[in-house]
């Protein structure tokens, strides 16, 4: 969840329980009314009727006998047929057949609902897995309220019947974006209905890192009492989740309205992280939007396999088209820019297996003071993620590229790029996208989070057993939805390696030199490792091709661009006056 997300989820009540307009939980034991009392039939009454039934059924053999007369054709009564049904008819001739349908007893008139009559108990647990309808009950609608008022939303799922939930860290964070003073929790009662908001939840673990939090239901918001039997689902093994393997994702996304939302794809893969795990994310192409964060995954046997938690296209943007390029000239890529198609999406299901260790920590933890909203005074705006020093190999060990490639075969099985970061806090989402000659490769991307620290090394690989194949490469990175950079870099088609002499002919520093194929999408990561100051000249080396370029001076000032391209085949130079 983010600011833009307007927000999350809760508890909800058996179906068929709803015990007036709030909905509330199913009555406990003590609070149903009593059964009615059950009529005496005791030895006393058994005797009486008895003796009340023999008299009845002499007399009425008397009659029937005399009935019959001395006619003997008529066939006897005794040779009638047992398993014939009495005629309904009229009342005497329900009572003319005494073989048939025999007088009530006394006990029988005085209990008219005989204990064999009573309607049978219905089975306790439902066989098979749960309906969708019987997940969604367990997931919650999460709002971060401000004196009372909405701020932000997002989605959480039930656990426990104590009102235990498992949602997103960035959903319940206190920031300038969501400030809140309680964590409203809505019902999720009816689908086709908004959910009902009727309790405040406290915050007991957190974990910015996974992105994973736990909250519980602590009081009703109107201050009743109330006895926590919320219900539960059932916990699987994200570890046995396999590829192609159905997923069913259920929240409150801000696109879907007020109402709770059903979304269903396949698992299409994982991705490994280093400190988390081989599955730190299982990848789908399940819609997942903001609000969805903190909801339900859940596999074909109903139990929840992970938490829905980032959306490929970054905060809800257009899925094909991003924010990568200074393209009003301004010197800050941001929502100012124009968009370009980029294509593709991965969401990102954090793995139930992570969160198992939060839960237990919640069973004994107490509440978290989320301490008061921040304030309205002014602050510094936090630095913008950037990225620098830029290496090409066709492999990464312990972090650091095993070499530095200018030219690059087709035949390689890895393409691999490492950089440096700096301003990414800890834990946020992070995204790579890869493209070939303009086409987005989804299954070479991946979601996950900083791992790190807010400054240090990244590094992302393009991976095909049988060779990587020529083109145009090019990586896309996002923070938080955002972009960082992307970069790009010719790969086989028989080129050869050149150098331009880039030469600093004027009477400032120079801080930022860029070369990018024409076709790519920006100019890509800065050349440079280091100042180059007046006077000096720098060799930077590249492949034969077209390339855009532009040069910075260390006060931000553009001292050179060539946005159409330039084909370059030799050596050369780059003179900056």
């Amino acid at each position: 969840m983010t600011s833009g997300e307007t927000i999350g989820m809760g508890p909800d009540d058996q179906p068929g329980t709803n015990s007036g307009p709030t909905g509330g939980s199913p009555l406990p034991g003590a609070l149903r009314p009593p059964e009615p009392p059950q009529q005496d039939s005791g030895p006393s009454a058994m005797l009486i009727g008895g003796t009340i039934a023999i008299i009845v059924a002499v007399a009425v053999l008397g009659f029937v006998l005399l009935s019959s007369g001395g006619d003997s054709d008529d066939e006897p009564l005794a040779t009638a047929d047992p398993t014939a049904e009495p005629e309904q008819e009229t009342p005497e001739e329900e009572n003319g057949d005494v073989g048939e349908e025999p007088e009530p007893t006394a006990e029988a008139e005085a209990d008219p609902t005989p204990a064999e009559e009573e309607p049978e108990e219905q089975p306790e647990e439902e066989t098979g897995p749960p309906t969708t309808d019987r997940l969604a009950q367990s997931v919650v609608h999460i709002q971060l309220r401000l004196n009372g008022q909405p701020v932000c939303t997002g989605s959480g799922t039930i656990l426990e019947a104590d009102g235990t939930i498992l949602t997103n860290s960035h959903v319940i964070d206190q920031t300038e974006g969501c400030p809140h003073d309680s964590i409203a929790v809505g019902i999720t009662d009816v689908p086709e209905l908004p959910a009902n908001f009727l309790f405040e939840a406290d915050l007991l673990v957190q974990d910015r890192a996974l992105d994973l939090a736990v909250i519980r239901i602590a009081r009703t918001i109107d201050g009743s009492d109330f006895t926590p039997d919320f219900p539960t689902l059932a916990i699987g093994d994200s570890d046995t989740v396999g590829l192609g393997e159905a997923i069913r994702v259920i929240g409150y996304p801000a696109v879907g309205g007020e109402t709770i939302t059903f979304t269903e794809g396949t698992v299409s893969g994982f991705v490994s992280l280093p400190g988390v795990g081989d599955r730190s994310w299982l990848k789908t192409d399940a819609t997942i939007s903001g609000g969805n964060s903190g909801g339900l995954a859940a596999n074909e046997e109903g139990e929840i396999v992970g938490v829905p938690t980032i959306a490929g296209t970054g905060n809800g943007r257009i899925t094909d088209c991003r924010v990568v390029e200074d393209t009003n000239g301004d010197g800050a890529i941001d929502n100012n820019d124009s968009c370009i198609p980029i294509g593709g999406f991965i969401n990102g299901i954090r793995p139930i297996n992570l969160a198992l260790p939060l839960l237990e920590q919640a069973r004994t933890a107490s509440p978290i003071d989320q301490g008061p909203p921040p304030g309205t005074e002014p602050v510094e705006p936090e630095p913008l993620p950037s990225a620098s020093s830029p290496v090409w190999a066709t492999g990464v060990q312990d972090g650091f590229p095993v070499n530095d490639l200018v030219k690059v075969r087709r035949t390689e099985q890895f393409l691999c790029l490492t950089w440096q970061y700096q301003n990414v806090a800890p834990g946020a989402p992070v995204e790579v996208v890869w493209q070939v000659d303009g086409e987005t490769i989804p299954e070479q991307g991946f979601v996950g989070n900083n791992q790190g620290a807010a400054e240090g090394g990244f590094f992302a690989c393009y991976q095909n057993d049988a060779g990587i194949g020529g083109g145009l490469f090019e990586m896309a990175w996002f923070v938080d939805g955002d972009p960082v950079f992307s970069h790009s870099i010719y790969v086989g088609g028989g080129r050869d390696e050149l150098t331009i002499d880039f030469i600093n002919d004027t009477e400032t520093d120079i801080c930022v030199v860029q070369f990018a194929p024409t076709d790519a999408l920006t100019f890509g990561l800065n050349r440079l490792s280091d100042v180059v100051p007046p006077g000096q000249t720098l060799g930077i080396p590249l492949v034969t091709g077209s390339y855009k370029v532009r040069v910075i001076d260390c006060d931000g000032a553009l001292r050179f661009e060539d946005a159409a391209g330039t084909r370059l085949e030799a050596d050369n130079t780059l003179t900056v006056v």
